[in-house]
């Protein structure tokens, strides 16, 4: 309280309120230069809706997904046979399956690497969430959160979504993303850290898949290929040298 001409004033503290948790905005993903909503279905080329688009089912696939050929194995169901390879090369061949959920895309979020400011990890946070949410309505994603040891799966119903937004909202820098029960998995990858003057080496040493570092400041030389809530996203190809941290 005080006077209009701030001669006197007195300040009265009252009891604690409630502690209020804000949880991180989510923002569209865009084309890099191009301004336009990239959210609402044209993210397939950064790997979205791979489980329903690069997965050829049939009825004798037991709901998993085709994940290329390999030799015939002996007592393989016939169902199983590649018939095209065997009629054209003479070998035999089966479809090799891989649960629906190791080729979604997997978000991974770092904050081992402590960023220039509050800032840039309020970004990372930001945009892991609006990456969450944009590849989940797309067909499904997976989400390793720092200390986590397996990735938690994202439908495109979004049913576990709500209880990782508030855990999004209390990541804090210094904790380094296990990597180590992440199995065989044929999906993007979206490296995300509020600090990237190079690119990680445990990101650099992941088994080749289309790998993408997203961060508030990238590394010199990359090309960004998305913008969500303050960062961008650069594909990593491991036929060019990359700078590694």
């Amino acid at each position: 309280m005080r006077d209009p001409l701030g001669l006197a004033s007195h300040q009265v503290l009252g009891p604690e309120g409630p502690e209020l948790l804000v949880l991180p905005r989510i923002e569209p993903v865009t084309a890099a230069g191009a301004g336009g909503d990239a959210s609402s279905g044209g993210l397939a080329w950064l790997g979205a809706g791979a489980r329903s688009a690069a997965s050829r089912r049939d009825e004798f696939s037991d709901g998993l997904d085709i994940d290329g050929l390999r030799p015939y194995r002996e007592g393989t169901p016939a169902t199983r046979i590649h018939w095209a390879t065997l009629a054209r090369r003479g070998e035999m061949m089966e479809r090799r399956f891989v649960a629906p959920s190791a080729s979604a895309p997997l978000i991974v979020l770092d904050a081992a690497t402590a960023p220039a400011d509050t800032a840039a990890l309020d970004a990372a946070v930001r945009a892991t969430a609006s990456l969450c949410v944009a590849l989940a309505r797309a067909g499904g994603v997976a989400l390793l959160l720092p200390g986590d040891r397996r990735p938690i799966e994202i439908d495109h119903d979004l049913g576990a979504w709500p209880a990782l937004h508030k855990r999004l909202a209390l990541v804090a820098t210094g904790v380094k993303p296990s990597l180590g029960g992440l199995g065989p998995r044929s999906g993007a990858l979206f490296w995300v850290t509020g600090a990237a003057a190079a690119v990680p080496r445990e990101l650099a040493r992941l088994p080749l898949r289309p790998r993408y570092l997203v961060a508030p400041t990238l590394p010199a030389g990359s090309v960004a290929k998305i913008e969500v809530a303050g960062c961008r996203a650069t594909a990593l190809d491991r036929t060019r040298r990359i700078a590694v941290a």
